[in-house]
């Protein structure tokens, strides 16, 4: 989504300014195909629109070129849903996925994740230096167990400092803003407002208002360094504290980078029905193409969970609808293998109660052992493997 919103403002904008009505449709018919990818596109397209209503030139060609192309690039990816499943299209994606109910995060937890000092939290809310794969960043989707405490001032202490430099920054120039700078402003602002007021945070979300943030940076900057010799010094400075930003993501995430897909895919026949809450490790497995006829198909296992229960997330109380885990019982009762991913994250997509996991560890025995980087693989106790792969109860 950020890939496309930036290739949009690139064609939207010629030197800071709105460019010609063509290439403005051109910007609306990326930033519709943004908004197919994640609804938080939205925000840009808004503030774009804005800006070409508020033109006193070549208003109306303009407006009706971007218009018209944000139409196109919305409807025509998605109109292979809109059409064979309008309702249901709107009802998933909007009411209960947009408007779902999820579980609080700490304030701070998000302000961390905003600045980028996620990365040296440990994944038990202490401030460290040298948190590194033990850092809340690279816990991923585990960094929720910082909602359980506060992680300090810190947070908050920065976003004040990154607010004042865009004041400051901006305050001093002494000119008008340009539409871009406006842009970028209006934007961040939106973005940020959106991530930390949504009812649910996952660590990815402060990807959204990180360009915008950037951008914005970066033309304060521009205006504090004021004099040539001070805009090297610190365009110097940046760089170099871009590079340290580098080492220090390469550094956190080199442990992370084998997922053990190849003793998976050892594991689980070509063929057999493969049930898991997170498909990106089968995907890795080479086991995710071609379910067997009568295999559910599973792609994502929160958003099923939300669709099912209106909108309703585990953590705001999907396990007590009776309907939603009757449900994820058919499915996983027509498994011949079940992927449980590392850690407590399924519990966080599947609604588990004591009564679906008495009977699924009735059904299901291990297979293998536990895996930090893939989980838990079980095989049905019933199911006999093709000759060659392993067997759970032999």
């Amino acid at each position: 989504m950020n890939l496309f919103c930036l290739i949009a403002i690139n064609l939207a904008f010629r030197r800071g300014h709105l460019d010609r009505p063509v290439m403005l449709g051109w910007a609306g018919v990326v930033l519709g195909f943004a908004g197919v990818i994640k609804f938080w596109a939205a925000a840009p397209a808004l503030v774009l629109l804005v800006l070409c209503l508020l033109l006193k030139t070549d208003r109306g060609r303009r407006v009706r070129n971007y218009v018209l192309g944000l139409v196109i690039g919305f409807v025509v990816p998605a109109a292979p849903f809109l059409v064979t499943a309008p309702v249901t299209f709107i009802r998933s994606t909007i009411f209960d996925q947009a408007a779902r109910e999820g579980s609080p995060v700490a304030f701070g937890v998000k302000l961390a994740n905003l600045t980028g000092l996620i990365d040296f939290y440990s994944d038990t809310g202490k401030l460290m230096l040298n948190a590194g794969a033990n850092s809340m960043f690279a816990a991923g989707e585990q960094a929720g167990i910082g909602d359980a405490h506060s992680i300090g001032w810190l947070p908050i202490l920065a976003a004040v400092v990154l607010v004042a430099l865009l004041v400051v920054g901006y305050v001093r120039q002494g000119r008008r803003l340009t539409p871009l700078e406006l842009l970028s402003l209006a934007t961040a602002v939106i973005a940020t407002v959106m991530v930390t007021a949504y009812s649910a945070f996952f660590y990815h979300y402060a990807d959204f208002p990180a360009p915008w943030i950037a951008l914005s940076l970066g033309g304060a900057a521009g205006a504090l360094a004021g004099h040539r010799r001070w805009s090297k010094v610190a365009m110097e400075f940046f760089a170099v504290l871009i590079l340290l930003v580098t080492v220090l993501q390469v550094r956190e995430m080199y442990p992370l980078q084998r997922t053990g897909a190849q003793a998976l895919a050892s594991q689980i026949p070509p063929g057999a029905c493969l049930v898991t809450d997170e498909v990106s490790l089968t995907i890795a497995a080479d086991r995710f193409a071609r379910p067997p006829a009568g295999c559910p198909d599973i792609i994502d296992s929160l958003a099923d969970t939300l669709v099912l229960s209106n909108g309703v997330s585990v953590q705001g109380g999907a396990q007590k609808m009776p309907s939603v885990v009757a449900q994820w019982q058919t499915w996983l009762g027509k498994a011949d293998y079940v992927l449980l991913s590392p850690g407590q994250a399924s519990r966080r997509r599947i609604p588990w109660t004591n009564g679906l996991s008495a009977w699924f560890n009735t059904e299901f025995v291990p297979l293998g052992t536990y895996s930090p980087a893939t989980g838990q693989l079980y095989q049905r106790v019933n199911y006999t493997p093709p000759v060659g792969y392993p067997s759970a109860t032999s």
